[in-house]
């Protein structure tokens, strides 16, 4: 009953999706809300361009700060760069009341900056300021436009939010210049531009030893090293030295406790990851990225109500953020609500046609809804668009190994183990094992066990390693203990019964009726989850029509 009750509602609620982002893909706030666009860069060299961005987003986290304000955040608003768009287009598309647009100009220690708050809707003028100072007033010019925002849109500021936009970061506006460089870097999240954030923000702590943004940015640089590039997990140590050190300058800083929670959450132990990023967005309620990672940490823990509301908020103050609607389609995913997780990743594709990690969603998907053929056509375009890319040989072995095809799959890994992208692990383990080469095979399982052993020891709260030890076991065919590290792995929110059932590591445990019991369970315990879901869609689709 509960199954077919639930058919029911997400067809109905999926059509409703469909509507949502037909109509109006961003849903006007009704609170007072800003967008901050791309202040011009009117200095004599081109190269400033990063030091007017800068400005930008600096002004944003100001405005971030005060909790009476929703703000669009950087990732979204950078995509405005040079539009043709008017004022109440990029409203209209942002679901705004209003908008901050502007100006910088720098030359030698002085500085212009000129900004005007807009009435989106109206596309008439609330307030505009220009300032002409020196660079040294740099932070208080910040203050300044804040403060007069919050005052023009009748937001009330705190005690401590006015403290927290008081604030002064440096003294030395070389430094701030060179931290703004770091940032800039950081935020195109390539191998090489990582290694020059981390160069400008040491270059920048050179200059001023007690910059706590510059550790808080080495933090987030140190821990995208093994997040994005897939470098040794040592990096996390050195992120979490320089994160806590930031912290120790200044203890009421966002950016800290942000990056504090990215090591630890990157290390998977979810209940400091957690602590840390909901101190970020007490200090910052607009800090979309640590909302996200927190989103993700609950859905990880199984939490999917709380998840779900965190995730739904993120896309909220990042509208074109494509890994926004990719989270809240894996909270669908998670509960077997398919046709919305459709919806939600389908919005990620037409954010970003070409993004491969979308596509490789969308192959695990179909993979997910039983349709083998419909994946593989996204496995095939992966593995020849980019053939050395790990997530894509992952998704073209396991589809060979669904197919029977072993030595395909072992033949995919083995061009992985050959560039060095990654080490001997249980996926090939068990297809040396499949293909006749299983020499060294059983002592992989067991270095990747007693790994996952020591990783949960020191702390590790994730499902991940206690379901990869219910896999290592499987293939070792010591069932009890897979059954045992399997109970471990729901206790701490494990819920994909789905692939269980067909995921051919598992096959020594396929049939047994102990195994299906567990599958059953965890079906159960999905179904609950999705009624608990259906009702917050109900809500929210009751609002739309209202």
């Amino acid at each position: 009953e509960i199954v077919l009750h639930s058919m029911i509602v997400v067809i109905v609620l999926t059509i409703i999706g469909i509507k949502i982002f037909s109509i109006n893909t961003y849903p006007e706030f009704k609170e007072r809300s800003i967008a901050v666009l791309p202040f011009e860069n009117l200095s004599d060299s081109k190269e400033d361009e990063y030091f007017s961005d800068g400005v930008t987003e600096d002004i944003l986290t100001y405005l971030s700060k005060i909790s009476d304000l929703r703000v669009i955040s950087r990732t979204t608003v950078m995509k405005y760069k040079n539009t043709d768009l008017s004022i109440p287009e990029i409203g209209k598309e942002l679901g705004v009341q209003s908008i901050l647009e502007g100006s910088v100009r720098r030359s030698g220690n002085r500085i212009r900056i000129v900004s005007q708050l807009i009435d989106a809707r109206k596309d008439e003028p609330i307030w505009s300021e220009t300032f002409d100072r020196n660079m040294d007033d740099i932070f208080e010019i910040q203050t300044e436009v804040a403060r007069n925002i919050a005052a023009s849109l009748k937001a009330e500021l705190t005690e401590e939010e006015e403290k927290l936009i008081k604030e002064v970061p440096t003294e030395s506006t070389e430094a701030y210049a060179l931290y703004l460089l770091g940032r800039k870097y950081y935020n195109d999240y390539s191998f090489e531009n990582n290694e020059k954030a981390v160069e400008y923000f040491k270059k920048c702590l050179s200059i001023d030893s007690t910059y706590a943004l510059a550790y808080a940015g080495l933090g987030d640089a140190y821990c995208q090293k093994v997040t994005k590039f897939w470098l040794s997990r040592n990096w996390l140590d050195s992120s979490l030295i320089v994160s806590k050190k930031a912290l120790e300058i200044n203890p009421l800083l966002a950016e800290g406790y942000k990056a504090l929670g990215f090591a630890y959450d990157t290390q998977g132990k979810y209940g400091l990851a957690a602590s840390n990023y909901r101190r970020a967005i007490k200090l910052n309620p607009n800090f979309q990225t640590a909302i996200n990672n927190l989103g993700q940490i609950e859905l990880l823990k199984g939490n999917v109500e709380e998840a779900y509301g965190l995730l739904k908020k993120s896309v909220r103050l990042a509208p074109d953020y494509v890994y926004g609607y990719i989270t809240v389609g894996w909270v669908f995913q998670r509960l077997a609500m398919d046709s919305l997780a459709m919806v939600w990743f389908e919005k990620a594709r037409q954010l970003d046609p070409q993004n491969l990690f979308i596509l490789n969603i969308f192959g695990w998907q179909y993979i997910y809804m039983g349709d083998l053929e419909k994946a593989r056509i996204y496995s095939d375009s992966l593995i020849t668009s980019a053939p050395n890319w790990m997530l894509g040989i992952d998704l073209a072995a396991n589809m060979e190994m669904l197919s029977g095809n072993f030595q395909k799959a072992y033949d995919y890994y083995l061009r992985a183990l050959n560039d060095s992208i990654v080490e001997p692990n249980f996926n090939t383990a068990f297809l040396m094992m499949k293909t006749g080469n299983d020499n060294g095979a059983r002592q992989v399982l067991q270095d990747n066990l007693n790994t996952n052993i020591s990783i949960i020891e020191k702390g590790n709260e994730s499902f991940w390693p206690r379901i990869e030890n219910t896999v290592i076991c499987s293939v070792l065919n010591q069932k009890e203990e897979a059954y045992s590290w399997l109970e471990k792995a729901i206790e701490t929110g494990w819920l994909d019964y789905r692939w269980a059932r067909i995921d051919p590591i598992m096959e020594n445990l396929h049939g047994d009726k102990k195994f299906d019991e567990y599958m059953k369970s965890v079906e159960t315990n999905v179904s609950l989850l999705r009624l608990k879901i259906e009702v917050k869609l109900q809500e929210e689709s009751k609002l739309i029509r209202e």
